[in-house]
């Protein structure tokens, strides 16, 4: 018992005596220790404020090109050309545009300011051009003198580059960020995108549904695919070579009587839809839609619960046809009585001056509709006929003509729209029966 408890004593002591040597080395080690900590934070604080240069570039970026879709109809559909005026006021209200969102979004708690390189030159902090293709990303023409062209791939993009000297943990540092925008116009369908109606800042429309839902309404406007345009009832002879009317204007968003140089189309949907001057169709998607739901969706927009109905896989409204590798889809036509014509009137009063997108058909059979595009319009007039205006002295009360029919007439008038629910896909723009490359239709998004 007596040398076990020596023992004990023995190695209690060495215990002791190794605790206490550790003393040292922490006071020697202590500042490499504290060096170490403060490198780590000083990195992380730079990570930070390089994090946030870089969510001020995109806002910029994004706000830019949202801008350079102008909520202003009438700067860009309501002369043609466009004037070289006009295309800079576009330029310098996009970099104002850019230039307060950057401010915005702080770096290091400081506002960022966003050189205007009002000369755009190609290695300034905020460049507008051009791209043909997304994917191609020196592709970046950043001359702005030529003319605007509404049908050609110009004045799509906005970069923004910028190298900031920022305060970190140890010392100053440069940070940079850089980001270009693009509005792809090349839509090919849609689809909802997460659970908002509301587009982003050129939107400009309203669902009134509290479901989620693509602004699509369940209507398509005849096209003429000829070069050109012969048909005097197509999106094509009326608005993209301005031979439509122009009765109507827009004041503090409501249509009011009056010209403001922005060419109309009349699109006439008959009762039973019959009637060879007819140049618009009531689409059912799904396919088991009535006149019914296709009243409410010019309110409401094409819902989920609706796109999952007509697509179960994919839950969208796509124009390209795997099965024929073109850009063309057949849909289900549905045609209004008397009744039902005095909904759909109502249903497109209801939306007066609001845009939605409508589709584009080419002459197909009278029981369906071959859908070949899209455009954006705003409502601007609806009314209905008791009997087509063209023949009233060739339609007694009790005719059963196919000329003498009830028919809605809606005014309808171009406009542009930038929404989250479009689907883009460059490699399908020249597929045919018409390119998909949309004047009047553009989702913004981040390419760099």
């Amino acid at each position: 018992m007596f040398v076990l408890s020596v023992r004990r004593v023995e190695c209690q002591q060495v215990k002791s005596g190794r605790r206490g040597a550790v003393v040292p080395w922490l006071i020697l080690l202590f500042p490499v220790l504290l060096g170490c900590f403060s490198l780590a934070v000083h990195i992380a604080s730079l990570y930070q404020r390089q994090l946030e240069l870089q969510i001020a570039s995109d806002a910029a970026a994004l706000a830019g090109v949202n801008a350079l879709s102008p909520l202003d109809d009438l700067l860009l559909f309501g002369t043609d050309p466009i004037s070289n005026s006009t295309r800079d006021g576009i330029f310098d209200n996009a970099r104002e545009v850019a230039i307060d969102y950057a401010g915005k979004n702080p770096v290091g708690g400081l506002n960022v300011h966003l050189d205007r390189n009002a000369a755009n030159h190609p290695n300034g902090e905020l460049v507008a051009g051009s791209m043909n293709d997304p994917f191609s990303l020196s592709a970046f023409d950043t001359s702005v003198t030529p003319a605007w062209n509404l049908y050609t791939p110009r004045y799509n993009a906005v970069q923004v580059a910028m190298v900031r000297t920022v305060q970190g943990v140890l010392s100053s540092q440069e940070v940079s960020a850089r980001a270009r925008a693009f509005l792809d116009r090349d839509v090919i369908g849609f689809k909802v995108q997460g659970t908002s109606h509301t587009g982003n800042l050129s939107s400009g429309f309203t669902l009134a549904g509290p479901d989620p839902a693509i602004p699509v309404a369940p209507l398509a406007i005849r096209t003429d695919l000829s070069n050109p345009p012969t048909d005097t009832g197509s999106w094509d002879y009326n608005i993209i070579f301005r031979h439509g009317h122009d009765d109507y204007s827009v004041a503090s968003v409501s249509p009011v009587s009056g010209t403001d140089g922005v060419p109309e189309i009349e699109v006439l949907i008959s009762e039973s839809g019959g009637n060879p001057a007819d140049n618009g169709r009531v689409v059912a998607v799904p396919s088991t839609n009535t006149i019914a739901d296709a009243a409410s969706q010019v309110a409401t927009g094409i819902t989920y619960a609706q796109l999952a109905a007509y697509d179960p896989d994919n839950r969208q409204l796509l124009l390209f046809n795997p099965a024929t590798g073109s850009n063309q889809r057949t849909l289900s036509r549905v045609t209004p009585n008397k009744n039902q014509l005095a909904n759909m009137r109502d249903a497109l009063a209801s939306a007066l001056g609001q845009r939605r997108i409508w589709m584009l058909y080419d002459t197909s059979a009278m029981s369906d509709v071959h859908v070949v595009g899209f455009v954006v319009a705003r409502v601007m007039h609806v009314e209905q006929h008791d009997r087509d205006v063209q023949n009233t002295a060739h339609c007694p009360p009790q005719s059963n003509s196919i000329n003498c029919r009830r028919h809605l007439s809606v005014i309808l008038q171009p406009s542009m729209l930038i929404t989250c629910t479009a689907i883009t896909d460059f490699s399908k723009r020249d597929l045919g029966p018409r390119t998909i490359f949309n004047p009047y239709l553009a989702r913004a998004r981040l390419v760099q």
